[in-house]
């Protein structure tokens, strides 16, 4: 067996989800607040096109690092949404959603004893991906009380001249935590300084309220080390289409797309027009911005909901993304613990805090993803809770 895989557990998440799936099989209704994926049905404009473009003959290989048509239209994305200084095509790398971003990024940058620093709670695949690629993890804890921002005088205190990387996610999943600009800023410098690489995971970046997403490559425009990962799961509800993609500077979009070749050969080439439609088709804007909106107005009703009862001062207060991120110390359970018996007693599924962190055994996240009276009625069973 591969040593470096003693070093990974399992995700604690997709074994709940599978659990949840099989109580399902069995007949058992479940709530499911557990897993991120929208509700929504992928919009249309994206389906047709993809229907189209399989009966146009787009069934076969194409480009390692992606079609031309989709780096094209992100390179202009990046550029007019994202505020990029300048973004190049060819620097545009084409992946099996930001999970692969995520990986490639890493395997094109470290090198063993190499050390990555992560900001804690984190999706957990960072951390495998950065132990799996030989390197040494660090790992900086970020507060309730500073609404899970970064303290970067602490962070400063974590590098070293082994540091390689640092992974940050705006908007935070699972906090919601939305990075000011300030911040980006100051951390660039301090990566800058120490010619260290800032990958910059922004999936949830259309998901923002009262407030506004940034990107760091924006704030520190010509400096080269920073690798930007998107994905259309989240901002286009297409999770199970498995488009994501970086953008690099043109030695590592070398060496990422090398990988590309060996690993997956290509993405397939009908899923990456349909992409583009997401990108260009003024329908799916539209329609991207009433989901927003929908959920604005689920998160709303989620803050009416909780004020006076224990959930007002023991939940994070999302500024982006989809969850809400509940410390449940009060209730002298693990994470798991408190998961596993909301399961069995009320059939309501939420995630435990540990599957971000090992350091988040007093938390639980739960996705308002869903239909809003699901999430009135989780909210019921957490607020009537003793236990």
């Amino acid at each position: 067996m591969n040593n470096q895989l003693s070093l990974m557990g399992e995700s604690t998440n997709i074994a709940l989800a599978n659990r949840v799936r099989e109580m399902i099989a069995d007949g058992k209704p479940v709530l499911q607040l557990q897993t991120g994926d929208p509700d929504f049905a992928t919009p249309q404009p994206i389906v047709q096109t993809l229907i189209k473009a399989l009966h146009d003959g787009n069934t076969h290989y194409c480009a390692s690092s992606g079609l031309a048509q989709l780096k094209s239209a992100v390179a202009m994305k990046l550029i007019e949404k994202n505020k990029f200084k300048q973004a190049h095509s060819t620097n545009v790398s084409i992946t099996h959603g930001a999970v692969q971003a995520i990986q490639l990024s890493l395997a094109s940058i470290i090198n063993p004893g190499d050390e990555v620093v992560l900001i804690a709670p984190f999706w957990l695949a960072y951390q495998s991906d950065a132990l799996l690629a030989g390197a040494k993890v660090k790992i900086l804890k970020t507060q309730m009380s500073a609404g899970f921002i970064p303290d970067l005088t602490e962070l400063a205190s974590l590098l070293s001249t082994k540091t390689k990387a640092i992974i940050i996610n705006s908007p935070n999943n699972p906090t919601g935590a939305v990075y000011p600009i300030s911040l980006l800023k100051e951390l660039a410098e301090i990566c800058r300084k120490r010619d260290i690489y800032i990958i910059s995971d922004e999936v949830y970046e259309d998901i923002i309220f009262n407030t506004t997403h940034t990107s760091i490559q924006t704030v520190a425009p010509d400096y080269q080390k920073i690798i930007s990962v998107f994905s259309f799961s989240k901002s286009y509800a297409m999770t199970g289409w498995r488009v994501g993609y970086l953008y690099s500077n043109a030695e590592i979009a070398k060496q990422v797309n090398k990988l590309l070749q060996f690993q997956s050969t290509c993405l397939n080439p009908a899923s990456q027009l349909a992409a583009v439609c997401a990108l260009q088709d003024p329908q799916v804007a539209k329609l991207q911005t009433e989901q927003v909106d929908t959920y604005a107005h689920r998160r709303a009703k989620i803050l009416d909901k909780i004020q006076g009862t224990w959930l007002e001062k023991s939940t994070s207060i999302s500024q982006g993304t989809f969850y809400i991120w509940v410390n449940i110390s009060r209730f002298n359970l693990s994470a798991i613990e408190f998961c596993e018996l909301l399961l069995e007693q009320h059939k309501l599924s939420l995630t435990p805090g540990n599957a971000f962190g090992e350091n988040y055994h007093d938390f639980i996240r739960f996705t308002f993803s869903t239909n809003l009276s699901d999430i009135m009625t989780a909210l019921d069973i957490l607020i009537a809770l003793e236990i």
